[in-house]
């Protein structure tokens, strides 16, 4: 495991002095500040770089941390000098790169070549803060820190960085960053709740850029924007339920899931009421559920999200659930007519749905992943004329399979009663045909 010591800023301001008035390697063309600038770069001791603290691309996975170590809310944004806070954003930025195909392909690529393309060069502040890179210094110390790595990765003891020398506060430093991003794919370089985040950041003080502005320089559609927004409103608003705010962790990768919910509320939050008020609900059951059913072979989560929410979905979820919770729903009489969510007289089966769901809500606590799916199933059912020849089929193909296997003797006894049980369900099953040859 390295370990990052962070040069003291004195030392570090010594040695972009010198570099002021000694030749440069080359230079790199960028926009800073708003004008097209040509920074010299330079050859900068790996030890004296830092990591800069408030980075956009590392903002949501900076909160979960905090969270989930119970720290201070400012130990990253006060930590840009802080040896412990490096040291952990290190291994954020690490983790992000070996979670990704295209990052790590840039830590194979640096550990293959052992050269750093100082045409590509490392962007530093004036204190060798990293304003574009930090993902790839954290490849290269993992690299040149690593056992045998001073001999092995030697090219790594300095790093190509092109030096902005004018001071910059911390709004030029974001839009720096951000109009770097602008040459790759902004979508591609931070995650979805970070570009969420970064945009609301950049709608309010002191930035105050409008909509369009943002469209421009991270090539957004509006739409995408908008949608955007509400997804990750929607997100915060169910990890606040959940008392876990700000541990963005826990929806990162339901990016496509959260998207879809927030097209759902946009379309029918004030025009379907009903219909958002089963969305919304069931979607958050599902989302609870989310690793449970990943672990349950659902799939990708957004498409059973998807199944349960979309068209009648939430109409035969809440049929199903009847058959467990019913009991709470409260029986019309003549003079207690069911009233929809709006308390308004019902119209029509997904106001009939809300209501029900209204009511059994507050008891549903065990709804399982399991339970979940096998709603899934059914609503494929009742889709799918073909349904129950397709399940037939693949349990005889599964049974063929299993019945070329030897019987583990330790598991004789268990799988024994689970073959009297499918053997009993054949038989009611198969009392459906002995009657006639067709069901009338």
């Amino acid at each position: 495991m390295i370990k990052i010591e962070v040069l003291d800023v004195a030392q570090r301001e010594k040695i972009v002095e010198a570099k002021k008035n000694s030749k440069e390697l080359c230079t790199f063309t960028s926009e800073v500040d708003g004008q097209t600038k040509n920074l010299k770069v330079y050859n900068i001791p790996i030890d004296a770089l830092l990591y800069r603290m408030n980075n956009g691309r590392v903002d949501s996975q900076q909160l979960s941390y905090i969270k989930k170590n119970r720290l201070p809310k400012n130990f990253f944004s006060k930590g840009q000098e802080n040896e412990d806070a490096h040291n952990v954003l290190h291994k954020i930025l690490f983790k992000m790169v070996t979670a990704s195909t295209e990052d790590e392909n840039i830590y194979e690529e640096l550990k293959s070549i052992k050269k750093f393309d100082q045409n590509n060069p490392i962007v530093v502040s004036n204190k060798l803060v990293v304003i574009n890179g930090n993902r790839r210094l954290s490849s290269l110390r993992e690299l040149y820190y690593s056992p045998n790595g001073k001999s092995e990765y030697a090219n790594y003891e300095k790093v190509p960085c092109a030096i902005i020398f004018e001071d910059l506060n911390e709004q030029d430093t974001v839009m720096t960053e951000v109009r770097f991003q602008m040459k790759k794919d902004f979508k591609e370089d931070y995650d979805w709740v970070n570009r969420g985040r970064l945009i609301r950041k950049l709608l309010n003080k002191p930035y105050l850029y409008s909509e369009n502005d943002i469209s421009h320089f991270t090539r957004m559609k509006l739409s995408d924007i908008d949608n955007l927004k509400r997804a990750l409103t929607l997100a915060e608003e169910y990890l606040d339920e959940e008392n876990e705010s700000e541990n963005y962790e826990l929806v990162l990768d339901q990016e496509q899931l959260w998207k879809n919910k927030a097209s759902w509320q946009k379309k029918n939050k004030t025009a379907n009421k009903s219909v958002w008020y089963l969305q919304d609900n069931i979607s958050k059951k599902i989302v609870s559920k989310g690793k449970e059913l990943k672990k349950q072979g659902s799939g990708r989560l957004y498409e059973i999200h998807n199944k349960l929410c979309l068209d009648d979905g939430p109409v035969v979820v809440t049929e199903i659930l009847k058959k467990y919770y019913g009991k709470h729903i409260k029986k019309e009489t003549k003079e207690n007519k069911t009233l929809n969510i709006l308390g308004k007289p019902i119209n029509d089966q997904f106001e009939q749905a809300a209501s029900d769901l209204k009511q059994m809500l507050p008891h549903i606590k065990k709804l399982d992943a399991q339970k979940l799916l096998d709603i899934g199933k059914e609503i494929d059912a009742n889709k799918d004329e073909g349904y129950i020849e397709k399940s037939l089929t693949n349990m005889i193909s599964d049974l063929t399979s299993i019945d070329s296997r030897q019987i583990p003797s330790n598991r004789f006894d268990a799988i024994k009663r689970l073959v009297n049980k499918l053997e009993e369900k054949l038989k009611n099953y198969t009392k459906k045909f002995k009657k006639s040859n067709k069901l009338n």
